[in-house]
């Protein structure tokens, strides 16, 4: 359906499916899936651990490195990279499609809380969530062109792998345009969102 080779990048703060998202499309397009996540985690590719946000500190340079030599590997096939630093670490020349998936910031932060994450953390993606931080830098790293965002919050993944797919195939021309401030604003629910 897609023809020569294409590099997908699905990316957006944590807890809004990326992976899930990911798994479903591999599966669908006959490409091959890679969690950054857990790549870092199988490769040792981090420089320690972040006690107080309990996660792993990434080294984008092995990263990176280890990401062309999978490229090479998987020359033939398409290849979905899934992760919320995904435009920082491979060439945006390779990257055919990005999808920022987007969740709205009250329901991203009940996720977050199932994952039992600390409430810095939960406060720190929450802010990424509201101020765009994911689609901003993969159109500063990428360009506008190359970049999609899709509204996750009420949608299963099978139906936002759906919109990927004809998107890729070109029957779905328009993503939504997502402004979680001017929503909250109109809504009176930033209050909600800095007093957190």
């Amino acid at each position: 359906m897609m023809g020569s080779m294409k590099l997908i990048v699905i990316t957006g703060t944590p807890g809004v499916g990326k992976t899930s998202i990911s798994k479903i499309l591999a599966n669908k397009l006959d490409a091959v899936h890679i969690d950054l996540n857990k790549l870092v985690l199988d490769e040792k590719l981090d420089i320690g651990y972040d006690k107080k946000r309990k996660c792993y500190i990434v080294d984008f340079e092995k990263v990176s490195k280890k990401l062309n030599e999978k490229k090479k590997e998987t020359s033939e096939g398409n290849l979905i990279l899934d992760g919320h630093y995904a435009t920082s670490v491979i060439d945006p020349k390779k990257i055919d499609q990005i999808f920022v998936l987007r969740c709205n910031p009250i329901e991203l932060e009940k996720r977050l809380r199932e994952r039992d994450y600390p409430k810095e953390k939960v406060s720190e993606n929450l802010m990424a969530e509201l101020l765009d931080v994911c689609f901003y830098e993969s159109v500063k790293n990428c360009g506008e062109d190359k970049v999609r965002q899709i509204d996750v919050t009420e949608k299963s993944s099978d139906e936002v792998a759906s919109m990927i797919i004809s998107i890729l195939a070109g029957e779905l021309k328009e993503t939504e345009q997502i402004d979680w401030i001017s929503e909250f604003e109109n809504t009176g629910k930033l209050e909600w969102f800095f007093n957190y």
